[in-house]
């Protein structure tokens, strides 16, 4: 029974170590791009399927709320998620709401102010939430990481 015990407490160890701190499950009320007044926001309240987000002035409405649990950013308790479409990991992809199913496309991590993707890519450079501009009604994509201020957030 130690032996069980032991390998377990050091399994669970080493998966906390694979996933890093960011992957801890957090309850941020919002993603804010940094610096600027400009939140992610579900255009017209609309949650349902293919709807893709908006940057849009910060309110804290319903519909600038989300949940990070196990990697997922969720609304609706958890029935939509944040999903680059269809899985793309080259160029740009469409960030949408979609029906939560675990998978990589819906996976994402916290890291150094950036929301990075986890789906693996040809060049492990890892696809990050970003936006073509700023400003209101400017639609949410998602493409290579390269830290340009549009991939740049903040939990809140």
């Amino acid at each position: 029974m130690k032996g069980f015990i032991r390998n377990s407490v050091a399994a669970a160890a080493c998966v906390m170590a694979l996933l890093g701190a960011a992957e801890v499950d957090a309850k941020p009320t919002g993603i804010r791009m940094a610096g600027v007044d400009q939140c992610l926001d579900i255009p017209n309240g609309d949650f349902s399927n293919g709807v893709q987000p908006i940057l849009w002035k910060c309110h804290s409405g319903v519909n600038q709320k989300l949940d990070y649990t196990g990697g997922q950013f969720s609304v609706m308790n958890g029935a939509l998620c944040l999903d680059i479409e269809g899985g793309k990991t080259q160029g740009t992809a469409r960030v949408l709401l979609w029906q939560c199913h675990n998978g990589p496309n819906q996976r994402w991590v916290v890291r150094d102010g950036q929301i990075q993707s986890i789906l693996p890519t040809p060049d492990n450079v890892p696809m990050c939430l970003d936006s073509e501009k700023q400003g209101n009604q400017t639609k949410l994509v998602a493409r290579k990481c390269n830290g340009r201020a549009t991939q740049r957030w903040q939990t809140k």
